[in-house]
Parts: C-alpha cells; sequence; structure tokens
C-alpha cells in the first residue's frame, strides 16, 4: 500500500516525465519544422539559380546520386548531366527564363512546388523554331529530399 508521502513522490516522477516526452517531442516537432525549411530553401535554389539563372555548377552541389525527374510528358531525365543538358537547352532557346515560385509546402522529405515559367522563345528548341514570343507555362511538382540533396521530382507542365 503507498502512503501519502510515496504516492506524492509518484505522482511528481510522473508529471516529471510527462514534461519530459512533452519537451522531447517539442523539440523533434522544431527539428522537423527546421528540416523542412532546409528542403524548401533547397529547392528554391533549383528554381532560382539553377533554372532562373542558368548555374549549371549548382547542380553538383544540390542533386544527389541516383537523381530522376518523371515528366508526365517527357521521358525521364536521368542524373546530373542529363539535367545540365536540359537546363543549358531551354536557357539557349530561351534567354531570359525565369521560374517564379507562387506556392511551396514541405512535408517531411517531400517538397511540393506550384510555379510559373517564362521567357521569349528566341532560338530554335530541337526541331521547333523560335517564335521570338513571350511562352508562359504553369507547373507543379512534388520534389523528394534525401540527405540534403535533390533524388527525385515529378513535375507537370502545361504544354
Amino acid at each position: 500500500m503507498l502512503d501519502t508521502k510515496s504516492l506524492s513522490s509518484w505522482r511528481n516522477s510522473c508529471f516529471w516525465l510527462i514534461g519530459v516526452a512533452i519537451l522531447s517531442l517539442l523539440g523533434l516537432v522544431a527539428c522537423v519544422k527546421d528540416q523542412e525549411q532546409a528542403n524548401i530553401e533547397l529547392v528554391q535554389r533549383l528554381f532560382d539559380e539553377v533554372w532562373s539563372k542558368g548555374e549549371v555548377s549548382v547542380i553538383d552541389e544540390i542533386i544527389g546520386d541516383g537523381y530522376i525527374k518523371h515528366w508526365a510528358a517527357y521521358e525521364p531525365t536521368i542524373g546530373r548531366e542529363e539535367l545540365k543538358t536540359w537546363v543549358m537547352g531551354l536557357r539557349n532557346s530561351f534567354p531570359d527564363w525565369n521560374e517564379r515560385i507562387d506556392a511551396v509546402h514541405a512535408s517531411g522529405d517531400m517538397v511540393f512546388v506550384r510555379w510559373t515559367e517564362s521567357g521569349i522563345f528566341s532560338k530554335n528548341l530541337g526541331e521547333v523554331n523560335a517564335t521570338n514570343k513571350q511562352v508562359t507555362i504553369a507547373g507543379m511538382g512534388w520534389i523528394r529530399i534525401f540527405k540534403g540533396k535533390i533524388v527525385e521530382e515529378w513535375t507537370i507542365i502545361d504544354n
């Protein structure tokens, strides 16, 4: 049988353990939120530095091994070198290309992005002749981050 002093001590221990558990959980939530914010910032670099500015050297910093980009309308882009080729080809045809993030949300290792991309189509793109007209395209996608690098994308653009 527990006496009043033992019961009080037991109750205080329980409250202390519950308090530690709550603080630990809050710390974990803060850590997850910090990681999600870091993931958003990584994706912003992809849009700002790589696609909008054409800084393909950044690809080596932010794209992970085994990278794959799944397109709704094209064959997948596999690896850093294929991504660099895509970016350079696009920026050759649209030297003023810009990608503006309209909405972004992170959940765990996934980042959802909705964007608007635009530029003047000034040089032929493969067999498609340049029009010297402004092109504006809406897009959205999901980007997976692993160990601080972008490793997978699913992209849908309004062709």
